[in-house]
């Protein structure tokens, strides 16, 4: 089958296309066509498309949304079936497909960070999609294993932005007197460094090298919103200014009744989907990530806590016990088992497969 890719022209490549890229290195790796209306890789993944006919419409998000709905009926009324990737949805229980009707432009909608409003509603139309990582990605990741493992169970915190649900960690720690079993920093030539400084490109082969040597890497992201606030009905107003300051005060209110206690009975985490996270998967790190069923988070295929991954639900200090009781088999053991998790679910050629059969039901 041949499958054919629209991207918004300017977009960039290494990051905002990422699902696009991998869904289609998987097609092409099971021996399926890939064609686009323009190039947006290095390797020729996508080739042009000129006098061609395909069997699939996949749109990146960044061309749906940014066209206009009479130019997109007009530039794509013939029946081919179409797949929306929404890589960024709405941080509230309403995504842009929803409210724009793109529920009934498209013919399946895979959709990453975002939670689905109604599961019996969009069950045959809307399906969860993971990050995941592109192949480039992991070859750097293979490619840079083998190094010394760090000697301490210290977990190392590398990321660059405090996103609301990162900072809810950060208070735990500091509440906790926690702060000081994290590093952040990476001793290079007997200088600390911070791995990070040099850029924010996906492909940093200095960062998956140091990724590689550490025992548990914190993969957290996301934002954290009261409940029911911020999921219930205002979602549609989220650029009104007015809308904007009830919320806050909103924020205020909740926060002072509940006494700055963080759980899943007062708050959602959304957004927390992350490449960071995959990235631990699959390299020789353990990741420390929100647990998934405590906070009520859904992809594709849910990772095991204590199995693929450490959890933390809302207290860094029975982490941190947990850490403490870990063997040397028991860290192989999870990082083996997280990797082969990665491969069998959220690899590119995974991605691919589960495409296919969501195709079969149209």
């Amino acid at each position: 089958m041949t499958f054919k890719f629209f991207f918004l022209p300017g977009a960039i490549p290494d990051n905002h296309v990422h699902l696009c890229i991998a869904l289609a290195q998987g097609l092409r790796s099971l021996g399926h066509e890939v064609i686009a209306n323009k190039a947006m890789w290095d390797d020729d993944l996508f080739l042009p498309a000129h006098g061609r006919d395909w069997d699939y419409e996949v749109l990146d998000y960044r061309y749906a949304y940014h066209v206009p709905p009479w130019s997109f009926e007009f530039r794509h009324k013939n029946s081919t079936p179409k797949i929306l990737i929404d890589q960024m949805p709405s941080m509230h229980l309403t995504s842009p497909w929803l409210f724009h009707n793109w529920i009934n432009k498209v013919d399946l909608i895979l959709t990453t960070h975002g939670v689905i409003p109604s599961k019996k509603q969009f069950e045959d139309k809307v399906f969860r999609w993971g990050l995941g990582l592109t192949n480039e990605v992991i070859s750097l990741i293979d490619d840079t294993r083998g190094g010394a493992f760090s000697e301490e169970k210290k977990p190392w915190k590398s990321w660059r932005n405090e996103h609301s649900a990162r900072r809810m960690v950060s208070t735990k720690l500091s509440n906790e007197d926690l702060t000081n079993c994290i590093h952040t920093k990476i001793v290079v030539d007997e200088k600390p460094t911070d791995v990070c400084i040099e850029g924010v490109s996906r492909f940093n082969k200095r960062y998956f090298e140091f990724m590689n040597q550490q025992r548990f890497t914190l993969a957290f992201c996301g934002h954290l919103e009261s409940r029911p606030v911020k999921l219930g009905w205002r979602a549609p107003f989220n650029g009104n200014s007015a809308f904007r300051l009830v919320d806050r005060i909103e924020k205020k209110i909740f926060r002072k009744l509940r006494n700055g206690e963080y759980d899943a009975k007062n708050y959602a985490i959304l957004q927390w989907d992350s490449y960071r996270f995959w990235e631990c998967l699959y390299s020789d790190t353990i990741p420390i990530n929100f647990d998934f069923e405590y906070w009520g988070i859904d992809t594709e295929v849910r990772p095991q806590a204590f199995e693929h991954y450490i959890p933390f639900r809302n207290s860094a200090r029975a982490m941190f016990e947990f850490i403490e009781q870990l063997s040397q088999e028991d860290l192989q053991r999870i990082s083996q088992k997280g990797r082969a998790f990665f491969l069998d679910h959220h690899s590119p050629v995974a991605k691919a497969k589960r495409l296919l059969s969501c195709l079969k039901g149209l």
